[in-house]
């Protein structure tokens, strides 16, 4: 990246035919190396830029050209890194990382500037890696992974998906910006999304702190648990529970979401056992609020294994964050609390069934 200079260390004999609003980058530039003029101690200013000059600007100020597949470089600090392969990784500190295609890891260093210009372009932010500004430039189809720390994230692209694991402090959403999806992983912390687009979708376990619907997004939907969500536009915005209207401002209800829970059947000891071996239902897509008791069923079909046993049990990786599991008793219409096994010790007969759970989180 490059930000203007008061002064030059080299003065062209036509410096004064340079702009003003353009002088202060001509000086930077001249500084660096990018650029020595045309000859004579001449700029040139006012007359039309070649190709071959423009080559030669490029070539000077790309430092680090990765263009071989699953190439590790290094960058210094201010260097401009241009990448055109996929699974790239860059390390150090560069000025300004160019993903002009492919895809790209960034790990151990620090970056002032991130551009992405192609599309389909998966981009990671490693643990280690600190970006002060990433920008998706109207390229469409972008995978952004974050689990480091970004300090801005502007999308003006369309089809774009963010998961964040580590830290963002802002995104901003263009209006150009078209179906962008953000989630919030375990652990993930997002300080504010301001969205001006179509179709911004704002989900997760994680940790984001503020959405605002700017004057013109539409479509916008925040299912994550205690944001404050500020709606600016014309348009109502859809939570968990409801929506926000225009002009107002409500913190969603905290919330968990199951990541991977399962109600289900293993084999049993004794003659009439049932030799599928596990029974399973995924419960992934279900959004849960902490305390709030959340009810799902489990659907079993018999077909030719009809009277063998299955013993009940639960497993779930969410386990820590369950504080309750129960199942629906028909017979006797009540709710019972499930811990591991559960059922008689001889198993369930298998019948077509649908059975009743609910689930607390913590």
């Amino acid at each position: 990246s490059i930000s203007e200079q008061n002064r030059a260390n080299t003065t062209f004999a036509d410096h004064g035919e340079i702009s003003s609003y353009a002088e202060g980058y001509v000086n930077a530039m001249t500084n660096a190396g990018w650029i020595s003029g045309v000859g004579d101690n001449q700029f040139a200013p006012k007359s039309p830029i070649t190709r071959a000059s423009m080559v030669t600007v490029l070539d000077n100020a790309i430092a680090v050209y990765a263009n071989e597949n699953r190439a590790v470089v290094t960058a210094d600090a201010g260097d401009v890194v241009l990448v055109v392969a996929d699974n790239v990784t860059v390390r150090g500190d560069a000025g300004l990382v160019l993903l002009a295609a492919g895809s790209c890891t960034l790990e151990d260093g620090q970056f002032d500037e991130v551009l992405v210009r192609t599309d389909d372009a998966a981009l990671e932010i490693a643990d280690d890696a600190v970006v002060n500004s990433l920008a998706v430039d109207e390229a469409a189809g972008t995978s952004i992974t974050v689990a480091g720390n970004v300090d801005t994230l502007t999308v003006a692209g369309e089809d774009t998906d963010i998961s964040v694991s580590g830290d963002v402090g802002l995104v901003s959403v263009e209006e150009t910006a078209d179906n962008t999806t953000i989630t919030a992983e375990r652990g993930g912390d997002i300080t504010s999304v301001v969205t001006a687009g179509n179709d911004t979708t704002v989900s997760g376990v994680g940790t984001v702190e503020h959405v605002e619907a700017a004057p013109g997004a539409t479509d916008t939907a925040v299912t994550t648990g205690g944001t404050r969500v500020e709606n600016n536009s014309s348009e109502d915005v859809k939570i968990s529970r409801g929506t926000v209207e225009p002009g107002e401002t409500v913190t969603t209800p905290r919330g968990s979401s199951s990541s991977g829970g399962s109600s289900g059947g293993s084999t049993s000891g004794g003659g009439n056992q049932h030799e599928s071996g596990a029974l399973s239902t995924n419960i992934n897509a279900m959004t849960f609020y902490v305390g709030v008791p959340a009810e799902f069923t489990f659907t079993t079909t018999a077909n030719d294994d009809a009277g063998k046993k299955v013993v009940g049990s639960f497993t779930s990786s969410d386990a820590a964050a369950v504080s309750k599991l129960e199942y629906y008793e028909v017979q006797d219409g009540q709710w019972y609390a499930l811990t591991g096994d559960f059922g008689p010790a001889s198993g369930f007969p298998m019948a077509d069934a649908t059975s009743r759970f609910r689930i607390t989180f913590a």
